[in-house]
């Protein structure tokens, strides 16, 4: 499990970089004025219609614009959670 604030660029703290290898990743998007998030699931990517796709909780399957879905990710400090599976044999 790793905690960090997520990007959008390619490198291993990306969005992009994690979904692309069948990883999604927990993230905080702000609802509303509240001023902290709730847990959603970011699942995939439509880069040609540059929309991000997530799993709320609360709303179900949605999708966001970059500039919606940066402006949510980054009230909550882009907070973003990977978790994967353990390999087996390692502890």
């Amino acid at each position: 499990m790793a905690i960090f604030s997520g990007t959008l660029r390619h490198g291993v703290t990306g969005i992009d970089h994690n979904i692309n290898r069948g990883r999604p990743l927990i993230i905080t998007p702000r609802q509303g004025l509240a001023s902290v998030g709730h847990y959603a699931v970011a699942v995939g990517r439509n880069p040609i219609r540059d929309l991000f796709v997530f799993l709320d909780p609360a709303l179900g399957r949605m999708t966001a614009t970059r500039h919606g879905f940066l402006t949510r990710w980054s009230a909550t400090g882009r907070f973003t959670r990977l978790t994967v599976p353990q390999r087996p044999g390692l502890r």
